[in-house]
């Protein structure tokens, strides 16, 4: 993203899902930001030696969420590189914290008590990521429903009369 919009990974899924992506940003920019975590995915070998975590001493914490939310952990692994680099004491400049850069408000809906535990980040950061990605597959479900609707109404008007 450029330094203009310093918008965080899980902003822009937000942004995207919650149907609130500024049309000031050009969407090359949102896929070169994604292009850039797809990257940095394809250069781990496992979500134990990504690069940035020493060792990835969470990964206990991020397979358990994994496990817990049915999420891939290596998406998990991609949001904490992108959003914190892997510093559980990360605080940007809007005031998010932690490993998944949580917003107070946020953590507070998801029962995070402390941000900077990077097991309540991690699980917590990883049920928002989950609900997220729910409220997207139900867009899509509602749109493809209705574009089936649509034609389906457009092959008996033409065909059933």
């Amino acid at each position: 993203m450029s330094s203009k919009h310093q918008l965080g990974f899980s902003d822009l899924v937000f942004r995207q899902l919650s149907g609130k992506l500024e049309l000031g940003i050009p969407i090359e920019e949102v896929l070169q930001q994604m292009d850039r975590v797809q990257e940095k995915m394809k250069e781990w070998q496992s979500p134990v030696e990504g690069p940035g975590n020493e060792g990835n001493t969470y990964f206990p914490i991020i397979q358990k969420a994994a496990c817990e939310y049915d999420l891939d952990p290596f998406l998990i692994q991609a949001v904490i590189q992108q959003e914190s680099n892997g510093n559980p004491d990360a605080i940007s400049s809007k005031g998010a914290k932690g490993l998944m850069q949580l917003i107070d408000s946020t953590a507070e809906i998801l029962g995070v008590e402390n941000s900077f535990d990077p097991e309540e980040n991690i699980m917590g950061g990883t049920q928002y990521l989950k609900d997220m990605l729910n409220q997207f597959i139900k867009q899509i479900n509602f749109w493809v429903s209705y574009i089936k609707l649509y034609h389906m109404q457009a092959y008996q008007r033409e065909h059933c009369l």
